[in-house]
């Protein structure tokens, strides 16, 4: 009797948890933006990624990588030390 050798599939990658920080920095752009009276959309084609991506970074669904960041820094005329000022304690 032969065993079946094949490989299983390896299981999805699993998303990173949102922290606590990923939220305020969410929160942070949220506000930014709402405060500049900027939608979602306007944003996003100023950053060069769809509405609902901006979205999730809003709701700290996903994490914003750093080439982003930077873009949204520059689209809401800020540096990007502004989404990093507040301490979570």
């Amino acid at each position: 009797m032969k065993m079946d050798r094949t490989a299983k599939p390896s299981p999805m990658p699993r998303k990173p948890r949102r922290t606590a920080q990923d939220l305020l920095i969410g929160r942070r752009l949220r506000d930014r933006r709402k405060f500049l009276k900027q939608s979602l959309q306007e944003l996003s084609a100023q950053v060069g990624v769809s509405y609902q991506q901006v979205q999730k970074y809003e709701s700290g669904q996903d994490r914003i990588p750093a080439s982003i960041l930077f873009s949204i820094s520059k689209a809401l005329n800020i540096s990007p030390n502004y989404f990093f000022t507040r301490t979570l304690e």
